[in-house]
């Protein structure tokens, strides 16, 4: 893509994502996501629209978009799940000047049932049938293609810290992140192999199967109750300005 195009497809999204930051939407890891969705599918129509002139309809989306959605949906979760809390952690820093703490009330949903959910649906899908084969055309569960280990081990790492949490030993900004990290991993893996299986026809995969289906919806469960537990509701007061 010519430097002029790229140009101002980055320019637009980038514009695009700090006028609504600017507007609070990057207080909630909400409406982060929902801000670098934007961008990002500013930066999509850019590109693919360029590229169109190059490329038949079919081909466009199998090189400029399939390839690049499983790290881009990594990217925008882990900024949409770290940023607001960063920004959280500096305003409790006395010398900047962010707002601090929000009032009003918060979300009252039992987040470590959620979690647990979340986590048995991990382990579940990571022992059931991901497909079917596309060399051998036979059904493969999550541990005989290998990636199952790594969801295994993410729903392991997700009961982990809701025992934790439990017994008061991840604060609640911690057992935010934590969970979180948890979902990016297993979403990634998860929705790599979906879009793949779905789209490329040389993929080892040649459909997809129940269990990662379960892995996709345990990921999106523990990352909305992370998103969710690391995120009160209410405007957000000035640092200095809680008792006027």
């Amino acid at each position: 893509m010519p430097l002029a195009p790229r140009a101002a497809t980055s320019w637009a999204s980038s514009y695009a994502v700090g006028f609504l930051a600017e507007r609070g939407w990057d207080r909630r890891p909400w409406t982060m996501a929902l801000a670098m969705l934007v961008g990002q599918a500013l930066i999509y129509v850019g590109g693919l629209s360029w590229l169109a002139h190059f490329s038949s309809d079919k081909s466009v989306f199998e090189m400029g978009l399939y390839p690049f959605v499983p790290g881009d949906a990594v990217k925008l979760l882990v900024a949409a799940s770290l940023v607001p809390s960063g920004r959280a952690a500096l305003s409790a820093l006395p010398m900047v000047g962010l707002p601090t703490r929000a009032t009003g009330w918060t979300l009252a949903l039992p987040w470590r049932w959620l979690y647990g959910l979340g986590a048995s649906l991990l382990l579940i899908g990571s022992l059931l049938p991901w497909g079917t084969d596309a060399g051998r055309q036979a059904s493969v569960n999550g541990l005989a293609a290998g990636e199952g280990v790594v969801t295994l081990i993410a729903a392991a790492l997700a009961f982990v810290g809701v025992a934790l949490a439990w017994r008061g030993l991840l604060a609640p900004f911690f057992s935010h992140l934590w969970q979180s990290t948890v979902a990016v991993v297993a979403g990634f893996v998860a929705f790599f192999n979906i879009i793949h299986a779905v789209a490329d026809e040389s993929f080892w995969l040649a459909s997809v199967g129940p269990g990662l289906a379960l892995i996709a919806v345990g990921a999106v469960v523990i990352f909305l109750a992370a998103v969710g537990e690391g995120a009160p509701e209410g405007e957000d007061t000035p640092i200095g300005d809680e008792g006027r």
